[in-house]
């Protein structure tokens, strides 16, 4: 036996622990270092985090989803309203005169201008009127023809069919 070394099963225990003992200062070094890389990570992160978390006033993340949140309701509320605005409007609309034909000519062959002409006014059912209006050298008439979906039940004159056919079709 040796005071220096101390050998177990031929082996030098000191050399054995020194080893030992080099290999874990070695990791410890390694972990020290890994440490200080996920230190310097974590350092960066955090700037990133608090950066991100404040908004353009200062104000942090939450504050500012708060408020964008209050804000799309009153956006949402005012989209329902509007909404029901145009469909009331639609329904308003269905009951007035949308389409219109209108063919100008000569009643009678005395009088030239073309002051004569038939007009027809319709709805979106194509509802509505057909109005002549004949005009001569003693004066005017005026005659009024009903029209349901698109249709009149009393005969038409050229010019009436002309206004009527426009107004259905939507033509100028």
């Amino acid at each position: 036996m040796d005071i220096i070394g101390i050998e177990v099963m031929g082996m030098d225990v000191t050399l054995i622990a020194l080893c030992v003992l080099a290999g874990a200062l070695v990791i410890a070094i390694i972990a020290f270092i890994i440490v200080i890389v996920l230190s310097s990570k974590l350092k960066k992160q955090r700037l990133r985090v608090d950066a991100f978390m404040k908004g353009a006033e200062g104000l942090d993340i939450e504050t500012s989803l708060n408020d964008k949140f209050e804000r799309l309701e009153i956006v949402e509320k005012k989209q329902k309203n509007a909404e029901k605005d145009i469909k009331d409007i639609f329904k308003t609309l269905e009951g007035t005169y949308q389409k219109l034909g209108i063919v100008k000519y000569d009643a009678y062959s005395e009088n030239g201008g073309r002051l004569s002409f038939a007009l027809s006014m319709l709805d979106e059912k194509n509802d509505g009127f057909i109005m002549n209006v004949m005009t001569g050298s003693d004066g005017s008439y005026c005659y009024v023809k009903a029209v349901e979906a698109g249709v009149c039940k009393i005969k038409l004159g050229s010019e009436e069919a002309r206004a009527l056919q426009k107004a259905v079709n939507g033509e100028k």
